[in-house]
Formats: C-alpha cells, sequence, structure tokens
C-alpha cells in the first residue's frame, strides 16, 4: 500500500487541515473536495479511531482514484460493446499506474476528484451518443437542439 499515512508535500497539509476544520483552501477552495473529505474523515473517525486525520484523507483520496479508474474501465467496455473487455482493463491499468495518476492518487489533493468527476462525465457523454444514435433522425435533432430552439405548440 502506497498511500501516505501522514500529510504529503505540496498542497496536501493544507487541504487536510481545510478538510478536518472545514476551513477554506487556498482559491479555489475546492468545496466539493472539502465536504466530500471531511464527511469520509468523520465517518472512518467511528470506524477507525485510531488512525490519523491525513491517513484517513489519504485514503479517501485513493477510493476517488480507484472510483476515476473504474468509470475508465466501464467507458472503454462501452465504447467497445463489451468486445474489448481486455483492451479495456488494459486501458484502465495503464490509466491506474501512469506516474502522474498514481502519484496524486497516495496524498489528498483536488486531481482525484477531478479525475473521477472527469471520467464520469466522458462517460455519460458516451452513454448519450449510443443512446441518441438509437433514436430516429428527427427525435435525435430534438434531443440535440438547446430547449429554446424547440417550437411551443
Amino acid at each position: 500500500a502506497s498511500v501516505n499515512p501522514h500529510v504529503a508535500g505540496g498542497d496536501s497539509a493544507e487541504l487536510v487541515a481545510a478538510a478536518y476544520s472545514f476551513g477554506v483552501a487556498h482559491p479555489p477552495g475546492f468545496p466539493l473536495l472539502m465536504l466530500l473529505t471531511r464527511g469520509f474523515v468523520a465517518v472512518m473517525g467511528l470506524v477507525a479511531p485510531a488512525t490519523s486525520i491525513a491517513l484517513r484523507a489519504n485514503v479517501f483520496n485513493a477510493i476517488l482514484a480507484a472510483l476515476a479508474s473504474g468509470v475508465v474501465f466501464l467507458t472503454a467496455v462501452r465504447v467497445t460493446r463489451n468486445n474489448g473487455i481486455g483492451a479495456a482493463l488494459l486501458g484502465a491499468g495503464f490509466f491506474t499506474f501512469s506516474p502522474s495518476v498514481w502519484r496524486q492518487a497516495v496524498s489528498l489533493d483536488a486531481f482525484a476528484l477531478n479525475n473521477l468527476l472527469c471520467t464520469v462525465m466522458f462517460y455519460l457523454v458516451v452513454e448519450f451518443s449510443e443512446t441518441v444514435s438509437k433514436l430516429s433522425s428527427a427525435t435525435a435533432v430534438a434531443w440535440t437542439l438547446p430547449p429554446v430552439a424547440l417550437p411551443t405548440q
């Protein structure tokens, strides 16, 4: 396990302190990360009270990174229409074990949550594009138009 048991360099110490104290980290502040981390740290404090706050925050960050890797796998499976599970696993593995993703996953920082949110959005784009391609062309055009362009009657 390579999760850092203590605060690491960079912004990690500031983010752990801000999350635990409901404070604001340096701009932009990362409010979603702070709230989610504070909730996880509090719940894990009940489950494993002997662990440090930094370790709990870093484990949460590693979970976010693992979820992002899982979504990369699901997206690749969806794109290959279940024919490339091996390729999807390989792609998710390359993503997970790339040095930058791994380095960002082992101590609290905003990148793991950003990776998760971006991969979820990419999965939703793939899902939406497949849904639109199954519709008739008139319905697909209606789905892609902004609401103000649709007729009101």
